[in-house]
């Protein structure tokens, strides 16, 4: 006995896509359904979701978990609805813990739009899958010739604390097969990329690429990157500080200039090891991008394990995409166990001063945006301003203070009751400091 019932349509996102009528191709949104985080299928209504209803229901309560079956080996839950005295048909799959194809290709879910997968974002997907992690499997042609000693050297000093009985170990070989590096006398892929002498050689995406922008386009200084991942670490950090990112004079104490850098250091420390840490090793090389209000830094690699980028902001579960390179960066005291890295940056560049930084999903890889100065014209518009607020900010930020005065020679053709209404706004939401009473106020920027 089918079971009908009213349901609500609600709008597509990534466990919900419409559809007109039944088509077996729509078995490509099913497959990612499953691959992805499950989902729903609805069939009888338009683009907006809007009733329109089907013909020969029965017969497609029967045929779809039969077909499903036979083209993908799951069996979806089928229910008749209606709307509007529409019918329509609900189709839900779960996520599947196995990976499951359609014709012998993989599709998942991303936003509202099915993909399908092949080159490494394949590979990567079947891995995740069973489990497995690439910087697992073994590099045959690597030996222990292709490892450098001195970075082996420098990973014991830094692991004294986690791993002290590492850190006393004087055979190479040894240290490895304790840090799971060697398989079978064999080494595997992470071996290379963290203490490999060239692990360019093997990985053509084993560099970090640092450019600095006069505009979105217009390149003005580059520098390429390469070695094992302990020396990128410390090269892009000694980079960043000493010729991308410049001091600035924050105030005295007496005679003596207090200067900080203009992004907070641990935030960009952050950032840089987790690129390094969750980068697909099997795309091109990470790209970070400076201009002169932010630094973007692109790595290739969509979030790994099902995470989502809200997912990434509150406390949750780390999920490394390589298991054994964040293992010993773990050993290494470079990040800590339970993916606090993201939440760490968010804390950093609050404590800054500086707004949130964005995060982004694009070109099947992640980036991070860090803004250098909330008080600039994007970062303000962001924020919902006014265009009188904005300029209010923009042609006063160079004041030490101002008044209702100052402001109003900006807009003399503007009621009081207006401008004092824009300052009033601006306070509430944190970027003035009023002082005084209200015939003599003046106003702070606060940075």
């Amino acid at each position: 006995m089918v079971r009908k019932e009213n349901t609500e349509i609600l709008k597509e996102n990534q466990t919900i896509e419409f559809k007109s009528s039944w088509r077996d191709d729509n078995q490509k949104t099913l497959c990612a359904f499953a691959n992805s985080h499950g989902g729903k299928l609805i069939l009888g209504v338009d683009d907006s979701g809007n009733p329109i209803g089907l013909t020969k229901s029965e017969k497609l309560m029967e045929d779809i978990p039969s077909k499903c079956n036979e083209k993908m080996g799951i069996f979806p839950k089928v229910s008749l609805k209606k709307k509007a005295k529409q019918e329509l048909i609900e189709v839900d799959i779960e996520k599947q813990e196995a990976p499951i194809s359609y014709n012998g290709k993989y599709y998942v879910r991303s936003g509202s739009t099915t993909l399908e997968l092949s080159g490494s974002s394949l590979t990567q997907f079947l891995m995740s899958k069973t489990r497995a992690h690439w910087d697992e499997v073994i590099e045959p042609n690597a030996t222990i010739d292709d490892i450098d000693p001195d970075t082996v050297s420098k990973f014991q000093e830094l692991a004294k604390v986690r791993a002290p009985f590492i850190s006393k170990e004087k055979d190479l070989t040894t240290i490895l097969k304790k840090l799971n590096l060697i398989q079978s006398g064999k080494l595997k892929r992470a071996a290379i990329l963290l203490f490999g002498k060239n692990p360019k050689k093997f990985y053509s995406s084993a560099n970090i690429r640092i450019g600095k922008f006069s505009s979105p386009t217009d390149l003005l200084t580059t520098d390429d990157i390469e070695g094992n991942l302990f020396y990128q670490i410390d090269r892009c950090l000694e980079l960043f500080f000493s010729k991308y990112i410049v001091l600035k004079v924050t105030g005295y104490e007496g005679a003596i200039r207090k200067e900080e850098y203009e992004y907070p250091m641990d935030a960009i420390r952050e950032a840089v090891i987790n690129a390094i840490l969750h980068k697909d090793y099997t795309g091109v090389h990470s790209q970070f991008k400076v201009q002169d209000n932010k630094i973007t830094m692109w790595n290739p690699g969509a979030l790994f394990g099902g995470q989502t980028i809200d997912e990434l902001k509150l406390e949750h579960i780390s999920v490394p995409r390589n298991k054994l390179i964040a293992d010993t960066f773990f050993i290494a005291n470079l990040i800590e166990s339970w993916g606090r890295g993201i939440s760490k940056i968010l804390k950093s560049c609050k404590s800054h001063g500086l707004l949130e930084p964005s995060f982004a999903e694009k070109a099947n890889g992640f980036s991070i945006t860090i803004v250098k100065d909330r008080m600039n014209e994007d970062s303000l518009k962001e924020l919902g301003l006014n265009d009188r607020q904005i300029r209010i900010i923009l042609e006063l930020k160079s004041l030490p203070d101002f008044s209702a005065s100052d402001v109003k020679k900006l807009f003399s053709d503007v009621s009081d009751i207006t401008l004092r209404r824009d300052l009033s706004n601006l306070v509430q939401k944190g970027l003035l400091e009023a002082k005084g009473t209200t015939k003599n106020r003046t106003y702070t920027l606060k940075i």
